[in-house]
């Protein structure tokens, strides 16, 4: 019979009524006429074989088992599985549904849900079919759809769909102008095909066309004229069909198992080929002509044969599965004879280029024996992996190496899974960038140049083919490894940094001296493959012309001058400049920058100064003050002061001689400069008399002529005081300590009249009061041993034997006795000293030892800086300090005098922040000075002090039988006669409150008691007289 071809509807298909054709005098078997007529029309080019290895997969493939726990009954098995984003699904042969997640800091997918379907405890689980639009999984079970919400799998309540053998979604155009949602499913009954829409609240059927027995459906991919798709591909028990959904036709393509061998299912296999210029999805069709051979036929969407026929020639027939995994056929094909074989078959070639053993295959790369029951599968979305070599490569380390903890994984979406009763393997091929790292690391640790310029053409290709960033960043550290300069200054100069995600620093971790101390570095990170080949690179220093252009190209290339990666480049840019002179050069290039006040600025300008870059900061000063006259006048004057007097040193070129400081042949006369910033820029009467004088201490002959020179202005006052002081003498160091004493306590004192008290100008008081006692004590010799004899008297005067309390303190007895004559000033300053220990002291400011060489000074030091307040109070009692100590068992602090020097306007405010201490500590304290008192050998004093600390803490702290007790034998009871009736009478009130109490309870029982016999009588009266 001659070859008949129909065509209909763009779909192409051969008729035959006899077992042989003729052509060209070739004899064909008859189920092989549409293979050998397809290539003798058109036949590719082969591609080169794989290796004819049997028992390995083929090159850049790999097996990896899903790591989760498929925990399954007795008898139970793995029937499928579908995915939603980082969901998986799996349904197994006793109708169970397990759901696992995968979260994105993690490796291993954990089980959120395991839910028994309903009715089917022993029908497996056929199929998973995720509608996203729709939010649902319709689950496929006992010839039954019942519909869960996606991702958590609670049951819907729409109503289940009956006497299905299959479902698909409706293939629908990708147009964004159509709002369409994608809800729309084919349900393939025993007699039907219906489009059904999946509503939140129903299921609403569409078209509802006849077709009996189908057994498989996949719905084409949508025409650009239609917004769905209106062709199906469909299988019944014998043959592959078209069904035009829209014109209710079908069209029968062939029989897929024309000598009924037993246990062949269809498979309808859609694919994306990559060998053609606009990728269309195709679809495979699989074909068992005899048990030991089979074929698949491959077509597109419009019904066009797309490529040969695929043969597989004894080797059964793909009934353990059969996916697409561009450019291979992947198969698991079982017969008798062979046992079961694993096969891969190029789509370009149509041949099969690769065969194993699955049973030596499944022993070595799984761990498994049984084999029986695996099955392939191809995943729609992917199941999610990670990828452990893809994570080493990109993941991103600290540059000592360290990995940054919380990193974003790497993740492989693999379609190809073999599922047996219980795991889960994923085929996959080899990421190519981890390959190549590896050829690149090898390749240094060689020296091997050829195969570093072999790499990097390669990182060239993929950074120009498919933008990948990581392979532009490789070429980039492949260059410089290279030395070639010039082309990497032109890719350098003509990128787009940010875009390709490079970060210039990378070159830097070239030069040892990087990274170098700046934050910045603690936040940087790298792919770790990238540092390891700067770690085995054999450039271990920057070329230096190469290391400033880069500095420089990082500081002109950038837009954004606020980065901190900017400012970063900027800052090293100064630093590379040669010389004073480029820095200034490079200051004058941003003049409107300085003329800013940011963060950015004054980090930079810290670092010139810790530098010690003082013409270049003087002229950022400068430029500062073009825009606001007094901006920065205080710091250019306490700059120049700190060169002047030697605290600065001077760095290498610099000179100062005279007060004029030089470098090159620029100079600066400090002296004037500092003095005319004073005098036109300082209106603060205080700072402007504090820096002169300090001016003054260093260069006293030109200070004095400068203010000689300039007796007028708002400063004239201050100039004649000053002038007047130091006209008599040249040697300005005596009087220097005291004028400036003076001027401090004088702007002390003004802020003390304007109601408050500056703690800050109090510690810079107290500071320079104590190094003006330190370094002038001994000027103070007939002071000194005045205030010596005074203690002496103090002691004598100040007595436990006398009645009176409280006592006399030591700063108490000074202020009456001691502010006379020749002992005046000093006595003064050390009330003063007294007072300001005491503000700072409940200021909570912290008070350091001082070293002044007196005793009376080495009692305030032990006063304030004691850190036991044991110890301070048994030294305040050994120096007769009795109410100072009482006061520190109360407060903790030492007392402010009841007459001051300074804070006579503030003593409520200063006792008001006096705490007391615990009553735990208070007591404790309370017993200490007890304890002294009975150590007292004079039997009046102590006596006398007895009494008075009974009377005063006895209620309090003592209870009357711990205090008789420890009372002597000998004392008598009538000093504390005062504490014992107070006790008495206390005792008294509290048995009068008790009887009273009781008083009261029995007459609040007795009134209790008649009002519920007075409520029994009414209650009775109105029941009887219902």
């Amino acid at each position: 019979m001659p070859l008949k071809i129909n065509h209909f509807s763009n779909f192409f298909f051969l008729l035959v009524s006899s077992s042989t054709i003729n052509i060209d005098n070739l004899l064909l078997p008859a189920p092989y006429y549409t293979i050998y007529l397809y290539q003798i029309m058109a036949e590719p080019e082969p591609d080169p074989p794989l290796p004819p290895t049997q028992s390995l997969l083929p090159d850049n493939y790999a097996l990896r088992k899903l790591p989760l726990d498929v925990l399954l009954n007795a008898g139970e098995a793995i029937s499928c599985i579908s995915t939603h984003k980082s969901n998986l699904y799996i349904g197994t042969t006793k109708g169970q549904l397990l759901h696992y997640y995968i979260f994105d800091d993690a490796e291993e997918y954990i089980l959120i849900l395991s839910l028994q379907i309903p009715g089917c405890e022993n029908h497996p689980v056929k199929k998973l079919l995720v509608v996203p639009d729709a939010e649902m999984c319709l689950v496929l079970c006992n010839r039954v759809i019942y519909p869960y919400t996606l991702p958590e799998l609670s049951p819907c309540h729409i109503g289940k769909i009956k006497d299905v053998n299959d479902v698909s979604r409706l293939s629908q155009v990708k147009n964004p102008k159509v709002k369409n949602k994608h809800d729309k499913i084919i349900v393939y009954t025993s007699n039907k095909i219906r489009v059904v829409q999946l509503l939140p609240d129903t299921v609403k059927l569409l078209r509802d066309i006849n077709y009996a027995g189908a057994v498989e459906g996949f719905s084409s991919a949508a025409g650009t004229l239609a917004n769905y798709s209106n062709i199906c591909l469909v299988a019944n028990d014998k043959n592959y069909d078209v069904v035009d959904l829209q014109q209710t036709r079908r069209i029968s393509l062939f029989e897929y198992n024309p000598e009924n061998v037993a246990n062949i299912a269809p498979h309808i296999v859609p694919f994306m080929p990559m060998d053609t210029g606009k990728p269309s999805e195709e679809y495979m069709l699989t074909i068992c002509s005899v048990a030991a051979n089979s074929m698949a036929m491959f077509m597109n969407s419009l019904g066009d044969v797309t490529r040969g026929t695929l043969i597989w020639l004894d080797e059964g027939y793909p009934t353990g599965g059969v996916a697409v995994q561009w450019p291979y056929v992947i198969g698991l094909f079982n017969l008798a004879e062979n046992g079961i074989k694993l096969t891969f078959s190029s789509l370009t070639t149509l041949l099969v280029v690769h065969t194993i053993d699955f049973r030596e295959f499944s022993e070595k790369a799984m761990g498994l024996t049984d084999v029986i029951n695996f099955n392939l599968v191809r995943v729609e979305e992917g199941v999610t992996l990670a990828d452990s070599e893809l994570l080493d490569l990109l993941a991103p380390v600290r540059c000592d190496g360290s990995l940054i903890l919380g990193h974003k994984k790497q993740f492989l979406k693999l379609n190809v899974i073999f599922c047996n009763e219980n795991s889960l393997h994923c085929l996959y091929t080899n990421n190519e960038h981890v390959a190549e790292v590896k050829k690149v690391i090898n390749a240094l640790t060689n020296n091997d140049i050829a195969a570093l310029e072999s790499s990097l053409l390669t990182f060239q290709s993929w950074g120009q083919e498919n933008g990948d960033s990581f392979a532009y960043r490789a070429r980039i550290v492949l260059l410089l490894v290279l030395g070639n300069f010039e082309e990497l200054k032109k890719i350098i100069s003509n990128s787009d940094f940010p875009s390709m995600n490079f970060d210039l620093r990378i070159l830097l971790l070239f030069d040892p001296a990087f990274p170098d101390k700046d934050p910045l570095w603690k936040e940087f990170t790298l792919e770790r493959s990238l540092r390891e080949m700067i770690v085995q690179s054999p450039v271990k220093n920057l070329d230096p012309e190469f290391k400033s252009w880069l500095l420089h190209e990082a500081y002109t290339v950038t837009d954004n001058r606020n980065s901190s990666i900017w400012q970063y480049f900027r800052t090293l840019l100064y630093e590379d400049s040669k010389s004073t002179t480029e820095k200034i050069q490079l200051v004058d290039s941003e003049r409107s920058l300085w003329q800013d006040q940011n963060e950015a600025n004054e980090k930079l300008f810290a670092q010139l100064k810790k530098n010690n870059e003082y013409l270049v900061l003087f002229k950022i000063y400068q430029l500062r003050q073009e825009v606001d006259p007094d901006f920065n006048a205080l710091q250019i004057i306490e700059l120049g002061l700190a060169i002047l007097s030697g605290s600065n040193p001077m760095p290498e070129g610099y000179k100062l001689e005279a007060g004029t400081m030089t470098v090159g042949s620029e100079t600066m006369d400090l002296v004037l400069l500092v003095f005319f910033q004073l005098r036109n820029h300082i209106s603060n009467s205080d700072q402007y008399t504090k820096k002169l004088l300090e001016l003054l201490k260093i260069h006293p002959d030109k200070g004095l002529e400068l203010l000689q020179s300039n007796k007028g202005g708002q400063h004239k006052s201050t100039h004649r005081f000053i002038l007047k002081e130091l006209a008599a003498t040249h040697n300005i160091d005596t009087k220097f300590s005291s004028l400036k004493l003076e001027y401090l306590e004088q702007s002390f004192l003004e802020q003390l009249e304007d109601g408050k008290i500056d703690i800050e100008t109090l510690d810079e008081l107290f500071i320079e009061m104590e190094q003006y006692l330190e370094s002038n004590i001994d000027s103070y010799e007939v002071a000194l041993e005045n205030i010596k004899i005074l203690y002496s008297t103090f002691q004598i005067e100040v007595s436990l034997a006398d009645l009176n309390w409280p006592k006399l303190s030591w700063i108490e007895f000074l202020h009456l006795h001691g502010r006379k004559d020749d002992s005046k000033e000093l006595v003064d300053l050390y009330l003063k000293f007294y007072e300001l220990l005491v503000v700072k002291s409940l200021k909570s400011k912290p008070i350091k030892p001082f070293h002044i060489k007196h005793d009376a000074f080495t009692y305030l030091s032990r006063c304030f800086t004691e850190s036991s307040i044991s110890g301070l109070i048994s030294y305040l009692l050994e120096k007769g300090e009795y109410s100072v100590a009482e006061w520190m068992s109360l407060y903790g602090k030492m007392p402010l005098p009841r007459q001051t020097i300074y804070f006579e306007g503030f003593k409520m405010q200063l006792m008001e922040m006096y705490q007391l201490r615990a009553s735990t500590d208070i007591e404790a304290s309370i017993n200490q000075l007890m304890k002294f008192y009975l150590e007292v050998e004079d039997q009046r004093a102590k006596n006398n002090s007895i009494r008075h600390l009974v009377s005063r803490f006895g209620r309090k702290y003592y209870d009357v039988c711990d205090l008789l007790a420890i009372l002597p034998n000998d004392f008598p009871v009538v000093h504390i006669q005062e504490y014992l009736v107070s006790v008495v009478l206390d005792m008294d009130a509290q048995r009068t409150d008790t009887v009273m109490k009781k008083t009261l309870a029995r007459l609040d029982a007795k009134f209790t008691e008649k009002v519920r016999k007075e409520f029994e009588e009414i209650h009775v009266a109105e029941k009887s007289s219902n």
